[in-house]
């Protein structure tokens, strides 16, 4: 697996709050009650944290080079401009 590199984009759909053990992000995914396995040990789901949703998810046709940082983050321009030419974009706001 590339590390260090950009190797899909995706549109962010919704961010909310975590609560009682990811209930509510579970009710939202479709998984009432549970917590999907493949999903459990990516991270910390305890109650006060916040969740994503992503879709549009599309894999770059070669992985980019990138130093990422904690939490968003701005893509910068040059990489987001490389990224548009593998999709074949015009231009795109990104967030890493």
């Amino acid at each position: 697996m590339p590390r260090g590199c950009i190797v899909a984009v995706a549109e962010l759909t919704h961010c909310f709050r975590l609560n009682e053990m990811a209930e509510t992000w579970a009710r939202k995914c479709g998984y009432e009650g549970r917590l999907p396995r493949h999903e459990a040990g990516f991270g910390d789901f305890t109650a006060g944290r916040h969740g994503f949703l992503f879709s549009l998810v599309r894999a770059l046709p070669e992985p980019i080079p990138c130093r990422g940082a904690l939490g968003l983050w701005e893509v910068p321009a040059e990489i987001a401009a490389r990224m548009d030419e593998l999709l074949g974009l015009e231009r795109a706001t990104v967030l890493g």
